[in-house]
């Protein structure tokens, strides 16, 4: 095979090697799969994977998935992840849900006799899906089944092998030809079935027996056959036979990529790369499977056994020599060694690179390991070790035969140095160590002069554009004429660590500062070079080369390509290209004859300068994983608007879509409130904004590898809409509503007040008239009359004391008529007087007794007055009158509810019916008495908001003369102050 054998070990910067030790959770990856979002899939025996550079996500049966062996995957036009089971069952994945028969039955319709191998779409977006038994289940939009078998009815006069041999049959591939037939690929042949008729078939090829079919695109098939090998299938199935040099029924897939490479994976041989028939790679992939070609140009190789791998497409323009060029070891240093070839060195051997061969060095164990190298003048290489000796090797030559480098003489000098700076000649070279110079010196070392740095370190040492000896210590001199000067023009400078210095032309230098920063100094006047750059370098600056007005920065993972870095002296941004390609700790880079040649711990590798413009890495992809609201997580499109209202905490979580080693950058600004990007570096990024003020916000994102550019941001549109309170409006009908309640409250007081005043009018008018009912004139007639009828029986003391007792009761009415409520025992006292002089009158016609509640004799209680005395009387001149016998009033007051007392007058009078009939020949004023006492309870009830009330029964309704009773709910207050 005349063909690049590609070692597939961490020793290669192209290729990238996923197993369980970086997050799959399996070895065994079946097939690989790439949806319109760009992330990949990865069918395996462990479930599926969904991959997006950085992250694994397993599903599982635990989530849903009906079985763990997934053997297909496919994306149909809807966004569903199709997932086809060893079992047969089947699953889909929409919008980062699993569907399966129990969440979506008709998936239990789509289960045949064996695993589904693929589906396809006609232009109606209808779904079919077949198995190798010659299942076809046709799925509608509406997800209705139906299913068909192919070669349902064949005749033998249509053809005889196949009916004969049907049992035998395995369909390949299926697909729809443009005149709606089938196209069935088989390991009988290639045959053609009308869809609607389903009898007539014809046979396309009954030759060719087709093992597996790799479809890829542009009406291109290649087939696997039975016999004849690796077929390619295009246009009207002409067929061309391809070259495999291995063993063509080993061949598991074949994809052909972007640039016409056809690439095959098959079991044992590894993966190979063919070009027109001719192999351009071969990778050692043990138990390739799976072949895919992503969005970044990546192919990734599934595995059996050994999960994942990922070759970057430029090793097929780019040439790697890996480790075991070089005694398993990286290299550490480059430099052009004219008319001999490329020197490079790792920590024991130096090599020559010409035409392709590397020669090899020996160098002595005192000068290891080698981490010094100086051309001296184009004779004579000095290698050496850091702080120990230096070894001169003259008159180099190459053995073709041995593949070693000869020379005529060694010689080791026990010179302790930390680095050779040759001068712009060529033909001179200072060194230095910690704190000493040793000034030029042309060919001979043995006698060597030292200059040294009083109290000052060395930091680096290098020579100007004008051929003079700077010395970077502590601060910045100048070395000539053996004495030690300031270096005013970098001055600037003094305190920080110049690590490595270019001379650009006979005016131009450039300075690398603390490895962060680049200065360009033009004629004594300083440029800052990378703010300059439009592409920021986000590491440090490890190595830096200018050659033909390019210059060249090197991190220790990632290169970068400025063609154009005089445009910093005009004041422009300096574009800078990266490379899409990452190494493992890079140590040194050198233009070779047009060719880019990178020493790293991965090896040798060279790129050349034409592949410069085609090796840009495309950006990542960034992408919404989740919202974050309150705490409660939610999923939004990111191309739909996200609505809130008044104050919320917003958890923006973001991921980003890249294949690539190279560490990934973001930068992100919301608008509305930043304006400037806010730069980080993750290949994830979580944001939380908090209380955001009402307004209209576009969130975006763009994120970049360290080698390519910065993406088309992702936006996101936070809409925060103003709570209720915030609208002007509201407080307009806050305001309305309050005004129209105040003014409800002022009208309902003045009603309240308007009502109060009637009703107080209302009870003085009532008391007025309760006070003429108890000072009616017969009870004056009759007193008067009883203080006559004493006087005119000579009855003069007892004339005085009804007459003393009759003025009091008249003062004690006159007095509580100013009073709308009376304390208990006042009243009290009036009605026993008024009884006293009723019992005196009527001769002891009847006793009284008067019953008072404890409680409310000690708290002071308030009541209405002249209520009680006109039922008093009632029960004297209507019950108790008409009597024969000696009547008994009893008056009982108790305490009834928090507001309101039990006044009870009872007595064993003629009774209520009798007492109706005296009562209708009784004056009007009797009748009105009752009227005015039944009007003021109900006023007082509505003024104290309590019940009032009155009631009348009889108190012994079994006797002949059952007396009244008289049940009085009276209002009552402790204090004067409630009145």
């Amino acid at each position: 095979m005349l063909c690049f054998c590609v070692n597939t070990s961490a020793q290669n910067p192209y290729i990238r090697h996923f197993t369980t030790l970086n997050g799959l959770p399996t070895n065994t990856v079946y097939q690989i799969y790439q949806d319109s979002h760009k992330f990949l899939w990865f069918t395996s025996d462990a479930g599926v994977i969904k991959f997006d550079g950085s992250n694994f996500t397993s599903y599982r049966k635990k989530d849903g998935l009906s079985s763990n062996d997934v053997v297909r995957i496919k994306e149909d036009s809807k966004g569903r992840i199709w997932l086809f089971n060893y079992n047969g069952s089947v699953n889909y994945v929409q919008h980062n849900k699993m569907y399966n028969s129990k969440n979506a039955p008709f998936l239990n319709l789509l289960k045949g006799k064996a695993f589904i191998l693929d589906f396809f779409a006609d232009s109606n977006h209808t779904l079919y899906f077949y198995t190798w038994q010659r299942e076809v289940f046709k799925l509608d939009t509406n997800n209705k089944v139906s299913r068909d078998l192919l070669f349902k009815r064949i005749f033998a006069s249509e053809s005889p092998y196949l009916s004969k041999y049907l049992y035998l049959l395995k369909v390949a591939y299926l697909s729809k030809s443009p005149s709606a037939d089938w196209i069935i690929w088989s390991n009988t042949g290639i045959y053609r079935q009308d869809i609607l008729q389903k009898k007539q078939i014809s046979v396309i090829d009954s030759s060719f027996y087709c093992k597996t079919v790799f479809p890829v695109g542009n009406n291109i098939y290649y087939v696997k056959s039975y016999f004849d090998g690796l077929i390619k299938i295009s246009g009207n199935f002409q067929k061309e036979k391809i070259s495999f040099p291995g063993d063509p029924q080993k061949i598991n897939t074949v994809i052909e990529d972007s640039e016409g490479y056809l690439w095959i994976a098959a079991n044992d041989d590894g993966v190979f790369c063919l070009k027109n028939n001719i192999i351009v790679k071969h990778f050692d992939i043990k138990d390739a499977l799976g072949l895919l070609q992503d969005h970044e140009q990546n192919i990734w190789v599934s595995t059996q056994s050994d999960g994942i791998y990922m070759i970057n497409h430029d090793v097929l323009k780019q040439t790697h020599f890996d480790r075991t060029y070089f005694d398993n070891n990286g290299l550490n240093q480059l430099c052009d060694l004219p008319g001999l070839g490329m020197l490079c060195t790792n920590s024991n051997e130096a090599f020559i690179l010409k035409n392709n061969a590397f020669y090899t060095l020996p160098v002595p164990k005192v000068i290891q390991p080698i981490n010094i190298v100086c051309p001296f003048n184009s004779q004579t290489l000095l290698l050496g070790s850091i702080s120990k000796q230096l070894c001169a090797f003259e008159n180099l030559k190459l053995n073709v035969a041995s593949k070693k480098i000869g020379y005529s003489r060694r010689v080791i000098y026990p010179i302790p140095v930390k680095r050779i700076i040759a001068d712009r000649s060529g033909y001179a070279a200072a060194m230095y160590n910690q704190n000493q110079i040793y000034p030029p010196v042309l060919v001979k070392f043995s006698s060597l002069s030292e200059f040294n740095i009083k109290n000052e370190r060395i930091n680096n040492a290098f020579y100007n554009s004008d051929n003079v000896l700077v010395i970077n210590s502590k601060r910045n001199y100048l070395y000539r004429n053996n004495k030690q000067e300031p270096y005013p023009e970098l001055a600037r400078f003094d305190g920080t660590i110049i690590t490595d210095h270019l001379v650009l032309d006979d005016s131009a230098e450039l300075y690398t500062i603390d490895g962060d920063s680049l200065f360009m100094m033009k004629n004594q006047r300083l440029f800052n070079l990378t703010d300059a750059f439009d592409t920021p370098v986000n590491a440090p600056i490890n190595t830096i080369l200018y050659v033909n007005y390019t210059l060249y920065l090197a991190t220790l993972r990632d290169i970068y390509v400025c063609n154009n870095p005089m445009n910093v002296l005009a004041g422009n941004p300096v574009h800078l290209e990266p490379l899409n390609i990452s190494f493992n700790n890079i140590n040194d880079i050198l233009i070779f004859k047009d060719t880019l040649f990178v020493a790293s711990n991965d090896g040798l590798t060279s790129i050349a300068k034409a592949s410069f413009t085609t090796s840009i890495a495309p950006p990542p992809i960034p992408y919404l994983k989740s919202i974050t609201l309150n705490d409660k997580i939610i999923y939004s499109n990111p191309d739909k608007e996200l609505k809130l209202t008044g104050k919320n905490t917003v958890k923006l979580s973001f991921g980003c879509i890249s294949y690539s080693a190279s560490p990934v950058f973001y930068s992100y600004k919301l608008e509305g409130t930043d304006k400037k990007w806010t730069i980080g570096s993750g290949s994830s990024i979580n944001l939380v904004f908090q209380d955001l003020p009402r307004g209209h916000y576009v969130f975006k994102l763009r994120v970049r590898k360290s080698n390519s550019n910065w993406s088309k941001p992702l936006e996101l549109v936070i809409i925060i809409k103003p709570t209720l309170a915030e609208y002007p409006a509201f407080w307009l009908f806050i305001m309305l509503m309050a005004g129209s309640l105040i003014i409800l409250l002022i009208f309902r007081i003045r009603t309240q007040k308007i009502k109060k005043v009637e009703i107080d009018h209302q009870l003085v008018v009532m008391e007025q008239k309760a006070l003429q009912s108890m000072m009616n004139p017969h009870f004056i007639f009759n007193s008067l009359g009883s203080i006559q009828n004493y006087l005119l029986t000579n009855k003069g003391s007892e004339a005085v004391i009804y007459l003393s007792q009759f003025a009091r009761l008249i003062r004690q009415n006159l007095h509580a008529v100013n009073k709308p409520m009376i304390a208990l025992e006042d009243e009290i006292d009036r009605l026993r007087n008024y009884i006293d002089l009723e019992q005196k009158r009527l001769e002891n016609k009847f006793d009284y007794s008067i019953e008072i509640d404890t409680q409310l004799e000690s708290e002071g209680v308030f009541i209405p007055s002249m209520i009680i005395q006109p039922i008093a009387e009632n029960s004297i001149w209507h019950g108790i009158a008409m009597l024969e016998e000696k009547g008994i009033i009893k008056i009982c007051f108790r305490a009834h509810t928090a507001k309101s007392i039990r006044v009870t007058i009872e007595d064993n009078g003629i009774g209520l019916k009798k007492s109706l009939e005296y009562s209708a020949k009784s004056p009007q004023h009797e009748h009105l008495g009752m009227q005015i006492i039944k009007k003021r309870l109900n006023l007082l009830s509505k003024k104290y908001n309590t019940i009032t009330g009155i009631r009348y029964s009889e108190s012994s309704p079994n006797l002949a003369e059952p007396g009244a009773k008289v049940e009085l709910i009276l209002p009552f207050v402790y204090r004067i102050d409630d009145l």
